[in-house]
């Protein structure tokens, strides 16, 4: 059987064979084989073996040299042959916390937002070292989580504050399929005299006390506002007649009534959780009275208020007092601030 060397020179019209199948003529030598036109486009030819060989230059193969060989790309035409995504995969080169592209030439690690280094296996300095090579980005807001994470459903996830990894809070996520999922602080003290609003009934107001009770409210990652009309997670019960209004839903932490007396009544208690608030209340209505004891560094606001018709409620950020706060009128009127955990 001849040489798979000897059969590409016959290719190449270099040697000719007998009748009897046999190689005829002297073996070529390199000079002989530069004569008839060829070369070695990326090596040097040698004849140390009794006839011409290509021996090729690190990365390329062929009998003449001229392309990559396997495991190798030259995707930037450079004639420069370079590992492939894949090759230095496989010999330990890939990249940890990123993607790779060797669409221009060399492979290059693309890092995800937790990731740096050229083959992204070192956490950022704001990303969350979670071991094993595994790095967290520190999201603040349930958007992020979603874009770091497009798997992500409603559920509870740790958001740090400005992104930054010593500031973390727990937040419950909400409408993760939709483009625009928001943010839920949950409250750990829920139900009876924790962490709900009441319109108080009598006087000219007919029917029965309205007291909204909140398991989660409705918080602005950013400003760490809250919406205290936000009632996702919230239950009510109790219906009374204001003027014209039908009242079902009463805001987060505002007490209100309309018989001439402070018998309306409201709870924020943000025990547990690493916020307090920071905010004034603000009596509004006609003869409003009523009052608001903040304890606990004020993570806890105990509220009285009424008049005829009264409430007492936080001061919303543009000044003034909030008007007719029941059902959904309040909006993001409870400011918080974040404390160390």
């Amino acid at each position: 059987m001849l040489s798979p060397v000897v059969l590409v020179l016959i290719t190449l019209g270099l040697f000719a064979c007998g009748d009897d199948g046999g190689v005829v003529n002297n073996p070529t030598t390199c000079a002989t084989f530069a004569a008839k036109g060829f070369e070695c486009a990326n090596g040097t030819c040698s004849d140390a073996e009794g006839w011409p060989a290509c021996q090729c230059e690190p990365g390329f193969g062929g009998t003449l040299c001229g392309a990559c060989e396997a495991g190798m790309q030259d995707n930037d035409g450079n004639a420069t042959c370079l590992p492939t995504c894949a090759t230095a995969d496989a010999v330990g080169l890939g990249c940890s916390g990123g993607e790779c592209s060797d669409s221009a030439g060399a492979p290059v690690c693309a890092c995800s937002a937790a990731y740096e280094g050229t083959l992204c296996d070192r956490c950022k300095d704001e990303s969350i070292d979670m071991g094993s090579g595994t790095c967290l980005f520190a999201s603040a807001t349930c958007a992020e989580v979603k874009l770091h994470d497009p798997a992500a459903v409603d559920g509870v996830f740790t958001l740090y504050i400005g992104n930054d990894k010593t500031k973390p809070w727990t937040a419950y996520c909400r409408n993760m399929t939709s483009a625009t999922p928001v943010e839920f602080l949950t409250l750990t003290l829920t139900g009876g005299s924790y962490n709900f609003g009441q319109y108080t009934a009598g006087g000219a107001s007919a029917g029965t006390n309205v007291r909204t009770s909140f398991t989660r409210v409705r918080i602005d990652p950013a400003t760490f506002a809250v919406d205290i009309s936000d009632t996702t997670f919230a239950t009510s019960a109790g219906a009374l007649m204001h003027s014209n209004d039908n009242v079902n839903t009463m805001p987060l932490g505002v007490a209100m009534s309309c018989d001439a007396s402070a018998s309306g009544v409201a709870n924020v208690n943000l025990t547990g959780t690493p916020f307090r608030v920071n905010e004034s209340y603000c009596l509004g209505g006609a003869s409003a009275t009523g009052a608001a004891t903040f304890t606990s560094n004020n993570q806890i606001v105990q509220v009285t208020g009424g008049g005829f018709c009264g409430w007492h409620g936080p001061t919303p950020d543009g000044g003034g007092c909030l008007f007719n706060p029941y059902n959904t009128a309040a909006g993001f009127a409870l400011n918080l601030e974040y404390i160390a955990p």
